[in-house]
């Protein structure tokens, strides 16, 4: 099951890129769905889409080689000879970024629900210069305060890596504070939402607080044990599957995020409405005017498409 990890590598890539493309729709098709603070989430959604990219690309490269890449070669993605230097500010920057929206977004949750009048719109500003300030932090930790090199197993995965990979290296240790300070957030978050919500007192805010748990259960249990490697050991097996369920985090998220209500059955209409245009525009005649078509498609639109999906539209 272990034998070439850069296998699961690319199927955890792949499902974390299309889990983050999903949520990209709801954002560009449902205008009612990326209504504030929903803008975090698509921070969130961006980091989680470029982390997983890197997965895909990397694992990609590899099996593109049969022969593979000599260890010595610190190459970002098995693309670039730079030292790894690439490869290690790309996570930097995409990790240290995932790491800090998931926990703005807890962080956010309990302020909506112990101050439900106030304007949150105005900490966004906040919220983006604190990323900005923990990236810079992080990415010039990494890039001037540690070596890095591939890193090769006994299972034939290779990887750009800080070295030495444990708490000998200060900039790991600093990665791992950071870690554990944004998972103590989202842990914070779920015993305030208990407090405040329980399982709920009506449907909506019983869908709101399963979500949430969902939500915040996911970042706590794939980040918390993720970064635990960096000083325990495990079964190969069991970190096999942690580090694909992580690097396909983007995936998971998307479950959650469509399960909010209606989200995923107006998503659908969306597209199948888009579809159904354009399917009509092909057929359409080639001299028929503008206003024909546009009347058609406008006939369409209120014929098939409930009213949901009219408050849908930009």
């Amino acid at each position: 099951m272990v034998a070439d990890f850069h296998v699961f590598e690319v199927i955890a890539g792949s499902l974390g890129v299309v889990g983050a493309s999903l949520v990209f729709l709801t954002f560009l098709l449902l205008p009612r769905f990326r209504r504030h603070p929903s803008e975090i989430i698509f921070f969130v959604t961006v980091s989680d889409f470029f982390l997983a990219l890197k997965f895909l690309i990397r694992g990609l490269t590899w099996l593109s080689h049969p022969s593979g890449y000599s260890v010595d070669e610190n190459r970002s993605f098995h693309l670039f000879d730079d030292g790894c230097a690439t490869s290690i500010v790309w996570s930097a920057l995409f990790e240290t970024a995932s790491l800090a929206w998931n926990a703005i977004w807890c962080f956010h949750m309990c302020v909506q629900l112990y101050y439900p009048q106030r304007n949150t719109r105005q900490l966004m500003k906040g919220y983006a210069v604190y990323v900005v300030a923990v990236l810079l932090a992080d990415i010039l930790y990494q890039v001037l305060g540690s070596k890095r090199a591939v890193v090769a197993t006994g299972e034939g995965y290779r990887f750009c890596s800080l070295t030495p990979d444990d708490f000998v290296n200060k900039a790991v240790l600093f990665d791992y504070i950071l870690a554990m300070f944004h998972i103590f957030v989202a842990v914070v978050s779920v015993l305030m939402t208990i407090s405040k919500l329980g399982c709920g007192y009506n449907e909506e805010t019983s869908s709101l607080a399963r979500r949430h748990y969902s939500y915040a259960f996911v970042f706590i249990f794939l980040w918390l044990t993720e970064k635990s490697f960096a000083f325990g050991e495990a079964s190969r097996t069991f970190h096999l599957i942690i580090a694909v369920m992580w690097q396909a985090q983007g995936f998971f998220v998307a479950i959650v995020r469509l399960s909010e209500p209606q989200l995923a059955s107006s998503l659908y209409k969306k597209m199948s409405r888009k579809k159904r245009k354009a399917a009509v525009a092909h057929l359409l005649l080639p001299n028929t005017n503008t206003s024909e078509e546009d009347a058609l498609l406008g006939g369409m639109g209120d014929h098939h498409c409930s009213s949901s999906d009219d408050d849908d539209d930009d």
